[in-house]
């Protein structure tokens, strides 16, 4: 779709505003892209904004080609904030460089309920520059051993290899300070520009942020020393949650009704529907679906009761009950004779009252005083008969 640009011009601008927006429209586990050639002036929302993030666990990145003149001001400081709490990032840019972080593409999706081993080939042609593999679930892990069953390491690329004479070692590093992980670097025989861990790799799985250092020795032989620009981390996903419209409703007996609820997921999920405590309905469903509906047949026996629906995923289950209530039509009531009956007095008769229910009834006869009447020389009754 097209997209026209209104405004501008002013710096800075309503940065934060707009984010906090697009979290409150978008799905939980959403990507959100910030082009900006400004920093914020409405840093005062970023609580707000960190709070959703958490609520919708969506990473934010940002693509600056401009600050306004001020990295060091709290309007362009909070962009970092943003982008380490989501695991985003902050690309600072030329404007020419900007269509390279929006050439990205996906390789291979694949959504999985159960765990179990199974083998992937993916094609890695030379218009690729990177490819990033990304697994979702309880403790997932990744180990990607390359074709010489070699297992995977951490690799860091050097932007200028004249810089710099040796990159010994990187440290992952806590907000506090604390050296997490430690691992030595080895120069990559094929590329001058990489270096690896020389141990196997493993980054920390508990949920708080850490930077990555990398230490060394320069060209002209001081030890140099540089910190990610932005904090990372690994977050637990939020547990599945379900609602529904009305804890209880009323349905008509002749008019079909889908009950529904609502699921806020960032996993794939199942569903179950459960009546009076018995399971009646089980599917699977991606994450990004966010409405289940049960058709409920009014007509079948046994229709109304207590519906549950239970939402369960790799993160947790959660559960929202309705109470449907089958609204019968009313009776329908025939009787004979259906206009009038005549008899002589003290001769017993009978009066048909037909009635059609699907519900249990109560039947009361009542006689009309005013419609009845005696003839005294003919010595018959002549009432109209009447029933509710």
């Amino acid at each position: 779709q097209d997209l026209i640009v209104q405004g501008g011009g002013d710096c800075p601008g309503m940065t934060i505003t707009a984010i906090k927006l697009v979290l409150e429209q978008s799905l939980p586990d959403s990507f959100i892209y910030v082009f900006t050639d400004a920093r914020s002036k409405d840093y005062l929302l970023s609580d707000t904004v960190l709070k959703l993030i958490q609520e919708k666990q969506s990473q934010v990145v940002f693509v600056m080609i401009g600050d306004c003149g001020d990295q060091d001001h709290i309007g362009y400081q909070i962009f970092h904030k943003i982008a380490a709490t989501s695991s985003g990032q902050v690309f600072t840019l030329d404007r020419k460089q900007v269509s390279e972080q929006t050439r990205k593409v996906n390789l291979l999706v694949i959504d999985k309920i159960k765990r179990n081993k199974q083998t992937y080939i993916l094609h890695v042609d030379s218009k690729l520059l990177e490819f990033t593999i990304s697994v979702s679930g309880a403790n997932p892990q990744v180990t990607l051993i390359d074709p010489s069953s070699t297992s995977t390491y951490l690799t860091i690329e050097i932007s200028n290899k004249d810089d710099i004479q040796n990159a010994q070692q990187t440290e992952l590093i806590d907000l506090y300070g604390n050296i997490l992980v430690n691992q030595k670097l080895q120069l990559n025989t094929n590329n001058s520009l990489l270096y690896s861990t020389i141990e196997k790799f493993q980054p920390p799985v508990k949920n708080f942020f850490f930077y990555i250092r990398l230490t060394g020795i320069d060209n002209n032989g001081y030890h140099f020393q540089r910190l990610s620009s932005t904090a990372l981390t690994s977050y637990i996903r939020l547990k599945s949650i379900v609602n529904v419209d009305y804890n209880s409703i009323q349905i008509k007996s002749n008019q079909l009704y889908n009950i529904q609820c609502y699921m806020q997921s960032q996993l794939p999920y199942y569903v179950q529907w459960f009546k009076n405590e018995q399971l009646i309905s089980q599917n699977d469903y991606p994450s990004h679906v966010t409405t289940v509906k049960y058709l409920i047949k009014p007509t079948e026996i046994n229709a109304e009761g207590l519906y549950i629906c239970n939402v369960t995923s790799t993160s947790g289950y959660d559960i929202d009950e309705i109470n449907v209530d089958i609204l019968a039509p009313p009776p329908i009531i025939q009787i004979l004779p259906t206009k009038e009956l005549f008899t002589l007095i003290n001769i017993t008769i009978s009066i048909k009252c037909l009635v059609q229910s699907t519900k249990d009834y109560n039947l009361i006869w009542k006689q009309e005083l005013p419609s009845s009447s005696l003839s005294t020389g003919n010595a018959l009754t002549h009432f109209s008969p009447y029933a509710f």
